[in-house]
């Protein structure tokens, strides 16, 4: 029996030890960068943008067509028919034609949109490359946060878990006092209703660590439970600063496409203008199977065709004017979002500062509360202890004391918060720049 109830508490306490795990945030940071789904797909809108670029780039050179048919004509009578009515050709004879063309065609001249194409594609990537960097520091931002928030939510629990003790001996206490005629009965509801709010409150806290979890989770893509143990947040100190609007991630997404849009604009408009090309012609055809044969073979039965043409569209209905007009609203929107972008920069970097700032005054005023409740309780406690105070005041005291402990760890925790997103955005960014 002994036997059993000793490998059942081997069996608990393994199963424990495996459902807990300590997690760094260093660990979820690298997860995260390697299985983000949003940084994927933004990565993938680079190699999107990239084949763009090669799409533009083939403009630069001809293309080559290979072309066949094979007919058979039937004429009712010998009657003489014009060849052609319009475009279309007419039946002349009677028979079998075969016929392949090869063909090469290249524009020679298109007034640089070509070039402006290829402009467009080469900041549309710089453009998606500088966005890797922003989403990357808007999903570590996030990152932080919940961190944080579940490590102030582990505390809480723990704080609350001691302080509901506390009130539930309070309250047994103040029955008997008011048993006893010492303490009214309004007392007794009190710390019963205290005890509820505990309640409430663990249950508030717990549903919030919860949900923390669940992001941290998809986030990092690492799963998370109850039984996980963040670790401290802990980056080592950097002499980095940060850097300036203009040498940001943001400044050069908008940029970007600002550059694209304006060569996207001027390539809008050579399509005003005229594209003289370049063709190239030869053809293999026969009116049966055996012409058609021989003349694969003999290359000089037949002949070929060498042209320059020149194409220029007088109007279109209007559709070109209602695309320059387009790029040109697109043009201000790119301008629009470089101004978004500075004040959310500098939105950002107030904030960040203002927050430090802040959080190190909070964080100084909630140690100085802390040790003055601590000495309190302590003083209290002794003069219970010297038949100088009642047990109730003792217990008054030490859950005054936690809810101070409470409010320093989450002003300890904020804090470095701050100073943790000062040195990763910090390096993200240069390490942004230098690639």
């Amino acid at each position: 029996m002994m036997k059993k109830a000793f490998l059942g508490v081997a069996v608990l306490s393994a199963t424990l030890a495996f459902g807990e795990q300590s997690v760094t945030f260093e660990r979820l940071l690298e997860s995260m960068e390697q299985s983000s789904p949003k940084l994927e797909q933004q990565r993938l809108q680079t190699k999107i943008a990239q084949q763009s670029l090669r799409t533009a780039e083939a403009a630069y050179l001809p293309s080559l067509a290979l072309g066949a048919t094979s007919e058979y004509s039937k004429k009712f009578n010998d009657t003489v028919t014009p060849s052609y009515v319009g475009s279309d050709s007419l039946t002349q004879t009677t028979q079998y034609q075969n016929s392949s063309t090869i063909s090469l065609t290249y524009d020679l001249f298109r007034f640089g949109a070509t070039n402006l194409g290829v402009k467009a594609a080469h900041q549309q990537i710089k453009g998606s490359k500088a966005a890797e960097c922003v989403n990357l520091k808007e999903q570590l931002d996030s990152l932080l946060e919940a961190y944080t928030k579940v490590r102030i939510a582990t505390a809480k629990l723990a704080y609350y878990q001691k302080m509901q003790q506390l009130y539930q001996e309070a309250y047994i206490m103040a029955k008997r006092l008011n048993v006893a005629g010492e303490l009214p009965q309004t007392e007794v509801i009190n710390y019963a209703q205290y005890i509820a709010d505990q309640l409430v409150m663990i249950a508030q806290i717990h549903e919030e660590k919860e949900n923390m979890l669940a992001h941290l989770s998809y986030l990092s893509g690492i799963k998370l439970d109850t039984f996980s143990t963040l670790e401290p947040l802990h980056v080592k100190e950097s002499s980095l600063t940060q850097v300036s609007f203009e040498e940001s991630s943001r400044a050069k997404q908008a940029y970007a496409g600002i550059e694209q849009k304006e060569a996207q604009l001027q390539a809008e408009k050579t399509r005003y203008l005229p594209v003289f090309s370049l063709y190239g012609k030869y053809d293999l055809y026969g009116s049966d199977e055996e012409q058609f044969r021989r003349s694969t073979q003999d290359i000089e039965r037949n002949g070929y065709r060498v042209g320059l043409s020149f194409s220029w569209t007088l109007f279109d209905g209007f559709a070109r004017e209602a695309a320059v007009e387009t790029r040109l609203l697109e043009l201000q929107q790119a301008k629009m979002a470089l101004v978004e972008a500075k004040r959310t920069y500098e939105k950002e970097q107030y904030l960040l500062q203002a927050q430090a700032r802040e959080r190190e005054h909070r964080l100084n005023s909630a140690k100085r509360s802390e040790a003055s409740s601590h000495n309190v309780s302590e003083m209290i406690e002794t003069l219970h202890e010297n038949g100088q105070k009642d047990k109730l005041s003792s217990l008054k005291a030490q859950i005054q004391y936690y809810q101070t402990a409470i409010a320093s760890n989450e002003a300890e925790e904020l804090l470095s918060l701050s100073h943790t997103k000062e040195i990763l955005f910090a390096q993200k960014e240069y390490e942004c720049v230098a690639h």
